[in-house]
């Protein structure tokens, strides 16, 4: 056993934390299944510090190391800090540090449901190795992105412009339909031709991908509330005007960012969001808008 029960609670004692003695053991028993599968090679000490420090990255608790975390990259985050942090720094090889990132994530990120509908975190499952084996290739083979490696900018040598900031975007976890929708329907005429991974267009493409998943989970009524603050917004525009070209024939046909006024309501469509289907009766009595840029 590579953690004892003291080791942990006298952790808990220095950092001030206030676990009980059954949370003291949940986190003894799943410390204990990832140090075997990363065949023992960090001392009790140096395990427990890396599990809270990589949790706390995760969760944007370390600016110095993450300001933002985006969810498809919160293993490819934590590897990359292995190798800056003592703990870890140079002792474990690319499988056992991605074993060790899944732990941390799952632990932190993943809530498991009882069959009382009681909610906990992800430690509960961690009961022995061959069930984290399980829940590891599962995940894995589930969500292929998350343990996609991270690119280095030295990987995206060789291209610029749109196609770097696709190739940026896609590794990010950003899906073929947002950026299809980011280029040909909002901002593509903006992307500089020059753009490349420098210094400079990482910053861009790094606010880009953080924008798009924000607005990923943002609600419509949010989006309509504030329309100054979507990653499409254009402030110097003159908002929707009339379109004097036919209605889009069908929701696929839908060629910018459009508004129809149809039986008292309002219908937006190019927006990412959930759309009505855009009907016959729709395109002849509704009255259609466009966007000023997307015209």
């Amino acid at each position: 056993m590579t953690v004892s029960f003291d080791d942990m609670k006298s952790y808990c004692v220095d950092c001030g934390y206030d676990l009980t003695d059954s949370d003291i053991t949940l986190n003894v028993t799943a410390l204990n299944i990832v140090s075997t599968l990363i065949h023992d090679k960090l001392i009790a000490r140096d395990l427990i510090e890396a599990y809270d420090f990589l949790s706390d990255v995760i969760q944007e608790k370390k600016p110095a190391y993450a300001i933002y975390v985006p969810k498809q990259d919160r293993l490819r985050v934590q590897k990359r800090v292995m190798e800056e942090i003592p703990q870890t720094a140079g002792k474990l090889t690319p499988d056992e540090k991605e074993m060790l990132a899944f732990f941390v994530y799952y632990v932190t990120c993943v809530v498991v449901r009882d069959d009382d509908g009681e909610t906990h975190s992800g430690i509960v499952d961690f009961t022995s190795v061959e069930n984290v084996k399980r829940l590891y290739n599962e995940m894995k083979a589930r969500n292929p992105v998350l343990f996609a490696p991270e690119r280095m900018p030295g990987d995206y040598e060789g291209i610029s412009g749109v196609e770097f900031l696709s190739a940026y975007l896609l590794d990010h976890g950003i899906t073929e339909e947002e950026l299809y929708r980011y280029i040909h329907f909002w901002y593509g005429f903006e992307i500089p031709k020059d753009l490349h991974a420098d210094e400079k267009g990482l910053s861009y493409v790094e606010t880009i991908v953080k924008e798009l998943i924000e607005y990923r989970e943002k609600s419509l009524d949010k989006v309509l509330e504030d329309w100054d603050d979507n990653p499409w917004s254009w402030p110097s525009t003159l908002s929707f005007q009339r379109c004097y070209r036919d209605p889009p024939k069908s929701n696929k046909n839908v060629w910018g960012i459009m508004n129809c006024s149809y039986n008292g309501n309002e219908y937006f469509f190019g927006i990412g969001k959930e759309e009505v289907k855009i009907t016959e009766d729709m395109r002849k009595n509704g009255k259609w808008y466009i966007y000023t840029y997307s015209d």
